[in-house]
């Protein structure tokens, strides 16, 4: 537990708070963190959701990152009998999302931590050739049975990197295919050219609470798309959104894409 947390020390960053993680869960925490630690990307994950608490919860997932309010979760029970590989993987993508932090929920955010996820397990399959074995077999069986369903987290993962093998646009499609459907979400695109079309004071948006629609004249948009634009406008709008995904399609994805090619 002290090697991970001095590590974070270096880095300028206090260690997350486990306070609410019973022991033997603190420990298995601490043994994740120094492994996902090994990997340069994995310390940048770290570093930037150290101020994150670490909470038990009882759920589906094993390792999540919930923002109401901001935690990295974790599944008692899933923690102490997932599989090293998928448990690794599974939290590196939930620091991801704790990384971003956003305050709505897009789909490009799943884009971006599945692609965190895959970055760090290419860095990880440069070290790791019992890994690097896995991942190159996992990624060629996708490429070969893309519609298979998915067991496990490396499986999933695998998923997306075969398709991301194909194309930006096919990574894309997948992860939004892929994702539970929710309502609440939008697209990056619809939410940024909503905004500038009836920002900043959206005089133009007729909208009754609880109606799944706003309405702009014979135009009909998803409610969750002006309420999304309306809870920005406080933390500087699109800014910190932007800055949270970087130039995710045009060159985080494009450049992960040239790693999996080395990688084959």
């Amino acid at each position: 537990m002290i090697g991970a947390w001095l590590l974070l020390a270096c880095l300028g960053a206090r260690a997350a708070e486990t306070s609410g993680l019973p022991d033997a869960a603190v420990r298995r925490v601490a043994a994740l963190e120094r492994e996902i630690s090994k990997e340069r990307f994995g310390r940048v994950l770290l570093a930037e959701t150290a101020g994150v608490p670490r909470r038990a919860v009882e759920g589906a997932s094993v390792v999540a990152y919930r923002g109401a309010p901001p935690a990295v979760v974790f599944d008692l029970d899933r923690l102490a009998s997932e599989s090293e590989w998928d448990l690794e993987l599974a939290y590196a993508r939930a620091l991801s999302y704790a990384a971003q932090g956003l305050s709505v929920e897009l789909v490009e955010s799943d884009e971006k931590a599945w692609a965190d996820a895959l970055a760090w397990a290419v860095e990880k399959a440069r070290e790791d050739a019992a890994f690097s074995a896995k991942l190159r077999g996992a990624l060629r069986a996708r490429a070969a049975d893309p519609e298979a369903p998915s067991v496990g987290e490396l499986d999933r993962l695998s998923r997306y990197g075969a398709r991301l093998l194909e194309s930006v646009d096919s990574f894309c499609l997948a992860v939004e295919s892929g994702r539970p459907w929710n309502k609440e979400a939008v697209s990056m695109t619809a939410l940024s050219d909503f905004i500038d079309r009836y920002g900043p004071g959206y005089e133009a948006i007729a909208f009754q609470k609880g109606s799944p629609y706003a309405r702009a004249g014979e135009r009909r948009y998803p409610a969750a798309l002006y309420e999304a634009a309306l809870a920005l406008k406080p933390g500087g709008g699109l800014a910190p959104i932007r800055e949270a995904l970087g130039p995710l399609e045009t060159e985080t994805l494009p450049e992960l894409r040239r790693a999996l090619e080395r990688l084959k």
